[in-house]
């Protein structure tokens, strides 16, 4: 199901066994993206704010997550550090989850908290064992912009049927200039 308004800015996808109704994320969708790194962190708390209570579960995979700035922020918010839940930031690039990883380290997250693992996101067969637990729930952001639809289609159904508890996808609409 699709749950956004491209008129708001943001889409959200989701196979989620207990979906938000597009009232419900109303009051966190955004009307313009903002350009700068400062925006993409209001971004990624609006998405965030969305999402709770969504991912009230304790094994969390970041699909596509690039340098896991989304990974990070969901790991310090669900409390991560604490023992609260575990994140996994996932991405075809290690040289990307590599930078992930260090601005981990400089939060104080460790890997138990926050680990990165090679992952292709329209193949989720193997990643329960890559991850070495349960797969609660599987997220993605600002990444479906790059997938064609047929592989957008095929990446929430792989999340979907991975994850114990639903698939989030969330994405933002982009502006042409």
């Amino acid at each position: 199901m699709i749950l956004g308004n491209h008129a708001h800015g943001v889409t959200v996808l989701g196979a989620m066994t207990a979906a938000p109704t597009m009232r419900d994320l109303e009051p966190y969708l955004l009307t313009a993206l903002p350009p700068d790194r400062e925006g993409m962190a209001q971004l990624y708390q609006a998405y965030l704010r969305a999402l709770d209570g969504l991912i009230a579960v304790h094994g969390v995979v970041d699909l596509a997550s690039g340098h896991a700035g989304f990974a990070l922020d969901l790991a310090l918010r669900l409390g991560a550090r604490e023992g609260r839940c575990r994140v996994v930031a996932t991405d075809l690039r290690s040289e990307y989850l590599d930078i992930g990883r260090e601005h981990a380290r400089k939060s104080g997250l460790r890997d138990e908290h926050l680990s990165f693992v090679v992952q292709d996101a329209l193949d989720l067969r193997d990643l329960p064992a890559k991850v070495g637990a349960p797969v609660d729930v599987v997220c993605c952001t600002q990444t479906v912009h790059h997938f064609p639809p047929g592989f957008v289609a095929r990446m929430l159904h792989e999340a979907g049927t991975t994850a114990r508890h639903g698939a989030v996808l969330v994405d933002a609409e982009r502006d042409p200039f």
